[in-house]
């Protein structure tokens, strides 16, 4: 599936908002680096780098089309520990990872998850 330069757009927003919850909710840098990663290959990603400090997500995804798009996200704030959100987080990028969840679907969930208190 070959997304508009929208929806690539789209897709970047929501996986440095699932890192962000997921680094928020006191997920390990290689576990929220290595989630992106899985999710980015599940929607077509041809390459997908991801480098992540506490402070910073670096995401560049290079998608079928031959586009590649870089995105940095600050961090602010000190983390916390929510096993429940970390629970939901793994459960969806596993989820998306094994069967390509719609972008409006994925969304509403990361939106739900990150909500949660």
């Amino acid at each position: 599936m070959v997304f508009t330069m929208n929806e690539d757009s789209l897709l970047l927003d929501i996986f440095l908002d699932f890192g962000q919850v997921m680094l928020s909710a006191g997920g390990e840098i290689s576990r929220v680096e290595d989630s992106i990663s899985h999710m980015g290959i599940s929607y077509g990603a041809k390459k997908t780098n991801v480098f992540i400090i506490p402070s910073s997500i670096e995401l560049t995804i290079t998608f079928a089309d031959g586009e590649t798009i870089t995105r940095t996200r600050r961090i602010s704030g000190s983390p916390g520990t929510d096993f429940n959100k970390l629970q939901s987080l793994n459960a969806l990028s596993r989820r998306c990872a094994a069967e390509r969840i719609p972008v409006e679907e994925l969304r509403k969930e990361l939106d739900s998850i990150s909500a949660a208190k």
